[in-house]
């Protein structure tokens, strides 16, 4: 999902971005149980931005509920960073999971129902203030540190922001396996404190999506690869709608 210069996939580990579906307003995308994921943050700008994340109505740093008043990953103009999961320490993450709604980290937590859904909201930077003649300035930054990564691409600090889903999702997001995600202090004033941009994406399993009404799209086998793709075949491969000699009805 892209709004203006910033962008949000969701990837799955091993596999390309999640397919988006538009539907009735919203941006949903597929989860299949218990396939591990991560959250990629695109900062098209040529600012430096911070992105707050929310999973299921959660920060992603400390677990607590999420609102536009937590902080998030600091992007370098014109960058792109993967969230591997829920913080654990400067040096961890539990990866993102998708599970069934009872098994997610909201419902274990006792914060349950905002499961399937996924929000960034992204703040711009407040820009130096430029100093008159004569002035006095204080040394003493009073702005708080907060979580940056080891390559200077992100911050992170406390919450996410909350985003309802309309109707029950099958699915949450679990606190999966520990995984490298090195972090360290910097540092970022916000120019605002509403959010230049949000990025909300819905989540939910294919037979509910369908369900729905959206109709989803089949995902190529990528598991071998070909050097000649198109040297595979002499004829036309039929349609999945094609059975035998007839359409099917």
């Amino acid at each position: 999902m892209r709004q203006g210069m910033f962008e949000v996939l969701v990837r799955p580990k091993g596999r390309s971005a999640a397919d988006e579906y538009p539907f009735r307003g919203q941006t949903w995308i597929e989860g299949r149980h218990n396939s591990s994921y991560v959250i990629e943050l695109i900062n098209h700008s040529s600012n430096r931005v911070e992105a707050m994340v929310s999973v299921d109505g959660l920060c992603v740093r400390n677990g607590s509920p999420a609102s536009f008043a937590s902080r998030g990953f600091v992007l370098e103009p014109n960058s792109r960073q993967a969230v591997e999961g829920w913080l654990i320490n400067p040096q961890e993450a539990a990866s993102f999971v998708f599970s069934t709604r009872s098994q997610s980290y909201s419902e274990q937590m006792g914060a349950g129902g905002n499961q399937g859904v996924i929000g960034v909201a992204w703040f711009e930077e407040k820009p130096p203030a430029i100093p008159l003649a004569h002035t006095w300035h204080s040394p003493i930054n009073t702005q708080p540190w907060v979580f940056s990564s080891s390559a200077g691409s992100t911050l992170l600090s406390k919450s996410g922001i909350s985003a309802t889903s309309v109707g029950a999702s099958d699915m949450g997001t679990g606190f999966g396996d520990s995984v490298s995600f090195p972090t360290t202090p910097a540092q970022f004033s916000r120019k605002s404190n509403t959010p230049a941009a949000v990025c909300v994406l819905h989540y939910d399993s294919a037979a509910n999506l369908q369900r729905m009404g959206i109709v989803l799209k089949t995902r190529a086998n990528n598991s071998v690869r070909q050097a000649f793709p198109g040297e595979t075949t002499d004829y036309c491969r039929p349609p999945p709608s094609w059975i035998g000699r007839k359409w099917s009805t």
